[in-house]
């Protein structure tokens, strides 16, 4: 597990040097569109950010919620953006042999790596008003930070 939170670590951190990053999501995320395969593929956890400020976040997420549709969340990546960053970390067999069984303890793992981070380099944070993590296309956020 060093290894994966080593892997985390470093590219949170890579993010956080920009100052111009206002909202960090990690979401686990098994690129397949068929449903019925949401689980086959290795997931990977990934970690992108949002330049808006966190009051555009909260409404686009309300409004997400309410209509049930993640689209108002993701029109805020900002994928054209100089400034968007996106990273991808693989979670195959190594780190959750298991996949897809017992997801809760596995993202209880991955949750409790990205509060530690913040944690042991709270200055590196200051700029950051909004972080949190996922399952890709569920409206579920679980917050790391909320400033």
């Amino acid at each position: 597990m060093e290894t994966l939170k080593k892997k985390i670590t470093e590219h949170i951190l890579k993010i956080v040097s920009n100052k111009t990053i206002k909202i960090i999501v990690c979401d686990i995320n098994t690129y397949t569109d068929l449903a019925s395969e949401k689980y086959n593929n290795v997931p990977h956890l990934d970690i992108s950010t949002i330049i808006k400020n966190g009051n555009e976040f909260d409404i686009a997420l309300k409004t997400a919620i309410d209509q049930d549709e993640f689209e108002y969340i993701s029109d805020l990546y900002g994928f054209e953006d100089d400034e968007y960053i996106e990273e991808e970390i693989a979670l195959d067999l190594i780190y959750f042999p298991d996949w897809p069984n017992n997801i809760d303890d596995n993202d209880a793992i991955i949750i409790s790596i990205l509060k530690e981070i913040i944690d042991k380099n709270t200055n590196l944070f200051n700029h950051i008003e909004r972080f949190y993590f996922h399952h890709f296309g569920q409206l579920d956020l679980v917050t790391i930070l909320k400033k």
